[in-house]
């Protein structure tokens, strides 16, 4: 038996790993694919006519009008961490690059380009040993996930591909720590459970529901803030527009949902200048901040890295705001204290409100994540809405 059971502790600690770093590797690649396709639309959104109609690329812009266009592109990406960019016509043939040598050339068998042309969103990740990003400084040992997406016109039809490289090297450790947190945690559990198996049909369903409780934890809650994890704010986000159709389909009167995203400001450079520890606390009082500023009854969760979503029940549009603008001056206007240092750090703010609960969550969702990335661009440290 003892064989036996270690044996199957041992197979499903692996199991819990490789599920784990999937499901992290899922995660990692579906935040970089949504970053690189909302970037790269705004990419085509300025500057489609010049790639794709006139595409003076490669019809007689001079050397020194190629240099100011590559330098805006450039500048326009430098926040975004992008490391790579390629823009192709129909024809697979490079109509820009931030490596300029390669412009005009034909990337001819490239499966990822083709399903791009499709319409097909397709993305991996890779590892760089070295690899130059947009500034034209080497890094070495990164982590980017390629994405290939494709480009429509006015009238909705594909026009070309774009190909991005997103850094996605800042969630690397944020993956060794769930997956070790996972490990150590399913380890202590089974080790738990075989210790404990010869007593557990005499202490009988108490200490199972204990058991089944601590899973249920690990499953809904994020291990380092404790607070809700992605999957849990989607299914009580559920319940939420659930409750309101109730209220329709009773002849009620309509209640409403405020939705709320938020990203630290520069959360990286917290990162590289003190550490991931300071990072994780960071993210732990930020945590704390949060919870201080809203009702009992309202619902919040880090939606991964420095992201968090917040659901404010029956809560209007401008009260949103509100809420939001509030939380915004309490995370400014008090510096964080971390190990003996005082850090000012701020937040973005993306705000949205839900009157229809036919509405999809991933619709509510991507508008204040919209509204979020806006108020990045407008400068950071503000709180922008979206009907």
């Amino acid at each position: 038996m003892i064989i036996v059971g270690s044996l199957s502790m041992i197979v499903v600690v692996a199991l819990t790993a490789i599920t784990t770093y999937n499901s992290a590797k899922e995660d990692v690649l579906n935040i970089a694919e949504n970053d690189a396709v909302r970037i790269g639309t705004i990419i085509v959104k300025h500057y489609q006519y010049d790639l794709f109609n006139k595409n003076k690329l490669n019809e007689g812009w001079s050397s020194l009008e190629i240099d100011m266009f590559d330098r805006h592109v450039k500048d326009f990406l430098s926040p975004f961490e992008i490391h790579k960019i390629k823009v192709f016509n129909s024809n697979s043939e490079i109509i820009y690059s931030n490596e300029m040598d390669i412009i005009g050339i034909k990337d001819k068998n490239n499966e990822s380009l083709i399903k791009a042309l499709q319409g097909k969103i397709n993305s991996h990740l890779v590892h760089e040993d070295e690899i130059v990003d947009l500034s034209e400084e080497k890094q070495l040992n990164a982590d980017v996930v390629e994405t290939y997406f494709p480009v429509y016109n006015e009238k909705g039809e594909i026009v070309g591909a774009m190909e991005l490289y997103v850094d996605v090297t800042r969630y690397r450790d944020e993956v060794i720590h769930r997956v070790t947190t996972s490990v150590v945690s399913i380890s202590a559990i089974l080790i738990v459970v075989f210790a404990i198996s010869y007593f557990i049909v005499r202490m009988g369903s108490k200490e199972v529901k204990t058991l089944l409780d601590r899973l249920y934890n690990m499953a809904v809650y994020d291990t380092l803030t404790g607070i809700y994890n992605r999957g849990a704010i989607i299914e009580q986000a559920n319940k939420e527009l659930s409750l309101m159709k109730r209220r329709i389909i009773n002849g009620e009167p309509p209640k409403c949902l405020g939705i709320i995203m938020t990203d630290l400001d520069h959360f990286k450079k917290i990162n590289d200048t003190y550490g991931h520890q300071a990072g994780d606390k960071v993210l732990c009082e930020f945590t704390e901040r949060i919870r201080q500023s809203l009702r009992e009854y309202d619902i919040y969760g880090r939606w991964g890295g420095e992201e968090f979503v917040i659901l404010l029940p029956e809560t209007d549009h401008r009260k949103a705001a509100a809420a939001a603008e509030r939380l915004r001056k309490i995370i400014m206007e008090e510096p964080f204290s971390i190990n003996g240092t005082s850090l000012n750090i701020t937040a973005s703010f993306g705000v949205t409100c839900c009157y229809d609960p036919y509405e999809s969550f991933d619709t509510l969702l991507a508008k204040a994540d919209e509204a979020m990335y806006k108020a990045k661009e407008s400068g950071r440290n503000r709180v922008v809405s979206k009907q």
